[in-house]
């Protein structure tokens, strides 16, 4: 009997065990718990595995850029859509309107307002501004375009913005000029024919048309040679060199250094763009940029300087300090995860602290409880018995005294507090053995007193 009852006190144990835990760790579990719901208020979804830039026109070189971008981004496992627009005006309009993430922006395009809701990630390079005019025009400067035709880009173009202040601080408007809002391949077609005196662009070197342009030796480019003051009144404009054979050692092209003006293109976003999606653009910008180019230093971008908007908190520490280790090492989207589930594990930590020196002494007090709570029982019953005179007195008290040993059989500690437990099983013993001697000097009074009477009889 014995053995087929030990399963069932083994089950006993066990439940009362976990019972026991139970009672102590579920105020701190539901704490903890707590905690979880707070803090997945703050935590931001999973990243979208799409993102849409505008780039510009497809001859230009934001458009061949965001051909690289899609490229790394797509290694990441997140597909880069392309809108292709006629510029850096209409790229900030995109963004504005919320219909793009990101876009390629020209510095000088815009400023921010109290609506904007626009951050840069960093400039990216130079775009040295192009003027390009027929050979032996004699023009030196730009006043000298006055009463002449000339391309200033198309509407909405970054070229167009750029040049509109410059040639008004000149005197030049289109009371005096042709102006024409005229860019890309078609204004270059028509200076190649001779139809327009003078062509502006703001363009990468490497681009065909300025590349077609500037060999060309029936055209001139126009060296600034008050490039210093340009940079001083208008401070979005940086001094660029294309020293002499820059573009060609063969043919010596340019025959001379040429000091251009430059814009910095850089990367805006709409401040609702998921932060892990800014982090995999920074990293492809560090990537494709960081090298640098032909008026660019290696890792001389990106670059916090010339930008119009304001830079992000991180994109700012990651120019300054290079990317985090999770960065440097990780995908991206297993950095995303760890930074989110850091931010669940944030209450976890706070709560377990104080909880892990509060739940050893609390579980010592439940443990504790369960055994002394027997003890009040049993002053009772050990008063019960000093005071027991009648038979029916001493088993009343036996009868609750066995009462409480099955009771206190019944209950389950773990195994560190069983010496209370057997104490308390120990000071049972001691009050049954105090009835049975209660009860047998009792016996052994009333032989006595029985003895007495016949004689005394």
């Amino acid at each position: 009997m014995a053995g087929k009852n030990r399963p069932n006190l083994v089950k006993r144990m066990l439940r009362g065990t976990l019972a026991a835990k139970l009672g102590v760790l579920g105020p701190p579990l539901v704490i903890i718990a707590i905690g979880f719901a707070v803090a997945g208020r703050f935590i931001q979804p999973a990243p979208p595995d799409t993102l849409t830039i505008a780039s510009g026109d497809m001859s230009g070189a934001y458009y061949a850029y965001a051909q690289r971008y899609k490229e790394v981004l797509a290694r990441e496992g997140v597909e880069l859509k392309i809108e292709i627009t006629s510029g850096s005006v209409q790229n900030l309009d995109l963004l504005r309107s919320g219909k793009v993430d990101a876009a390629f922006i020209q510095s000088g395009i815009g400023k921010p307002d109290e609506k904007d809701d626009l951050r840069a990630l960093g400039s990216l390079y130079f775009e040295p501004l192009w003027v390009f005019h027929r050979a032996g025009s004699k023009i030196d400067l730009l006043s000298d375009l006055k009463g002449r035709t000339v391309a200033i880009g198309g509407v909405g173009s970054g070229t167009r913005t750029f040049v509109e202040p410059i040639l008004a601080s000149n005197g030049i408007d289109r009371q005096n000029t042709r102006i024409l809002d005229q860019g890309g391949k078609p204004s270059a077609d028509a200076l190649l024919r001779g139809e327009i005196d003078a062509a502006f662009y703001i363009a990468a070197a490497e681009s065909p048309v300025i590349r077609t342009l500037i060999e060309n030796k029936n055209l001139e480019l126009m060296t600034f040679r008050r490039a210093e003051a340009y940079t001083r009144h208008y401070l979005y404009m940086s001094k660029v060199l294309l020293p002499r054979g820059l573009i060609s050692f063969r043919d010596d092209v340019p025959a001379t250094d040429k000091t251009l003006l430059a814009a910095a293109a850089t990367m805006i976003v709409n401040d609702q763009l998921h932060p892990a999606l800014r982090t995999l653009l920074l990293r492809a910008m560090s990537e494709i940029h960081g090298p640098g180019g032909l008026f660019e230093r290696p890792r001389e971008f990106p670059s916090a300087k010339y930008l119009d908007f304001p830079l992000t908190d991180k994109a700012k520490r990651y120019i300054e300090d290079g990317p985090s280790l999770l960065d440097r090492y990780l995908p991206y989207w297993v950095s995303d995860m760890i930074v989110r589930l850091s931010i669940l594990l944030l209450p976890l930590v706070t709560l377990l602290i104080p909880l892990m020196r509060i739940v050893p002494p609390l579980y010592k007090w439940r443990m504790r409880g369960r055994i002394i709570r027997w003890y009040k029982e049993m002053v009772l019953v050990e008063t019960q018995v000093r005071n027991a005179k009648t038979a029916g007195e001493r088993k009343a008290a036996f009868d609750r005294l066995e009462e409480i040993d099955e009771e206190v059989s019944q209950v389950n500690v773990p195994v560190g507090y069983r010496d209370m437990h057997y104490t308390l099983r120990f000071h049972i013993d001691l009050m049954r053995n105090m009835l049975h001697r209660k009860a047998d000097e009792a016996e052994q009074t009333d032989a006595e007193t029985a003895k007495a009477e016949p004689a005394q009889g």
